[in-house]
This record gives C-alpha cells, structure tokens and sequence, in this order.
C-alpha cells in the first residue's frame, strides 16, 4: 500500500523561485523610478517651480527605500543567475536589512527629535547606513567576475560607492561647488544604472551565464 506524500513536487520550487526573483526586480526597477522622482522633485524645489517639495521629497525617498529593500529581500532568496551566488545574496541581504533598517531609523530619529534627544537615534542611523554600502561593494565585486552584462553592472555599482567618499570629504574641505555637485549627479546616475541592471538580471537572468539548449535536445 503507498502512502500519498503530502510534500510539494520538487519542480514546483524552481517555478515559484523565478517568480519571486521577478517580483523583486520590479521592485528594484521601481526603486530606480522612485529615485529618478526625488531628483527631479528636488531639483524643481531649488529652482522654486514647487512652493513645498518636502512632502513630495519625503515621499519618494521612502518609496525608494522600501521598493529597494524589498526588492533586495526578494532576490537575495531567489534571484536567478547571475544573482544566485553566495556573496552576491549576501550583499543583497545586506542591501535589504539597510534600506528597511535606514527607514525605522529615520523614523525613529524623528520620533527622537520629537521628545527632544537625537544622539541614540543618529548612531543607529549611521550604523545602519554601513550595510547597504557594504553589500552594494559585495555585489559589485561578485558580478564584476561574470559575464560583459554583469560586469557592467557591477562596475556601475562599485563606481557609485565615491560618491559615499566624496560626500564627506568635498564637505571637509569646503569644495561644495559645481565639481562636487557634478560628481554627485555622476554618482547617483552610476547607482540609478546598477539598481536598474540588478533589477533586468533578476527579472530576465544574465542569459549569457546559462546553458544554451539546442532545440529537441533532451535533458
């Protein structure tokens, strides 16, 4: 007499893997479109077109975050090659844990500032920001070892880390002038390109990596 199993078939997995590594390369691409608009909303503020653009700023930026975030979460669990490896997941968990990190530690910055003290709140919130820029350099530096798509992408991705240096530094020395502000632009459009090219990877796989199946070859 055979027991039926009550276990999921095997084949079901990769289906529903694939789904959730496409699910979060929406979000990364949507997280890509969310930043774009925080540019664009802020750039209209300090020309003066919008009266009040903190709201609006305020609301891009935390769409950016949890799209990104979440996105990240989703790959990191699923995502498709070239985004399976090892280190590649675990800079996306790191991506994820900060940018969903950095949303409750601004959150709770604001709640701090509201009662009047800031500094636990303000060391959270720089200790939080360390792991999306560790785990952005994680990724870039897996990719780069892959194919001419992931390689692109990763080396956009290493790039827009400067801008973490050049942030501090060009502040330190008083050098917030047009190159500083340049340099800025160069780095959020050198992020924007890997957020979007991790976000096509996950959807579509980096098809250079996988194994070419000639047609009526069996597996």
């Amino acid at each position: 007499m055979t027991i039926p199993s009550t276990k999921r078939p095997n084949h079901s997995n990769p289906v529903q893997g694939r789904r959730l590594g496409r699910v979060g390369g929406i979000l990364l691409l949507g997280s890509g479109i969310a930043l774009v608009a925080y540019r664009m909303v802020e750039g209209l503020g300090a020309a003066g077109v919008i009266s009040s653009a903190s709201a609006a700023l305020g609301l891009t930026l935390t769409a950016s975050f949890l799209l990104e975030g979440a996105g990240a979460a989703l790959v990191s669990l699923a995502g498709p090659p070239p985004l399976d490896g090892r280190a590649t997941r675990l800079g996306l968990a790191l991506v994820a844990v900060g940018q969903l990190g950095m949303m409750a530690a601004i959150l709770g910055l604001r709640a701090t500032l509201g009662r009047g003290g800031s500094e636990p709140a303000e060391a959270l919130t720089s200790a939080v920001f360390l792991a999306p820029v560790a785990g952005i350099l994680v990724i870039g530096l897996s990719l780069v070892r892959g194919s001419r798509r992931s390689r692109v992408v990763g080396l956009c991705l290493l790039a827009s880390l400067v801008g973490v240096v050049i942030g501090p530094a060009g502040d330190a020395l008083g050098l917030a002038g047009l190159l500083t502000s340049s340099l800025r632009l160069l780095d959020d459009g050198l992020f924007l390109i890997g957020v979007v090219g991790l976000g096509i990877l996950a959807i579509g796989g980096d098809r250079a990596v996988l194994p070419v199946r000639r047609p009526g070859a069996t597996e």
